[in-house]
């Protein structure tokens, strides 16, 4: 199971789509694990993003489906701004490790 799944178009017929997958790496990780959840999550139908967040640096690698190809692209850093094209948002670094990395030196909340 992933972390985060985020699904869209929910009716009363059930839950819509997934569209988007968000993974939180950890030490633990191991390639050829991540390697089985891409293929797997490639394979379901709606899914057009994934989305690998790194645990102890403001970075993340996403994995884009583009006219029929998957695609990789990486932002990093507290000031790079992930989008996320699925959902139509862009969300700043910053906000999503807020609290959860320390301060770098001389920098303040």
């Amino acid at each position: 199971m992933p972390h985060l799944l985020v699904r869209c178009g929910a009716s009363r017929q059930g839950p819509g789509e997934p569209v988007l997958v968000v993974e939180v790496l950890s030490p633990a990780n191991s390639a050829s694990e991540m390697n089985r959840k891409h293929a797997f999550f490639k394979c379901v139908p709606g899914i057009r993003e994934i989305v690998e967040m790194e645990q102890d640096e403001a970075a993340c690698t996403i994995l884009r489906l583009r006219d029929g190809v998957w695609v990789q692209d990486r932002v990093a850093g507290l000031e790079a701004m992930l989008r996320l094209d699925s959902i139509d948002a862009d969300i700043p670094l910053r906000d999503i490790y807020q609290d959860i990395l320390p301060p770098a030196a001389g920098e303040t909340g």
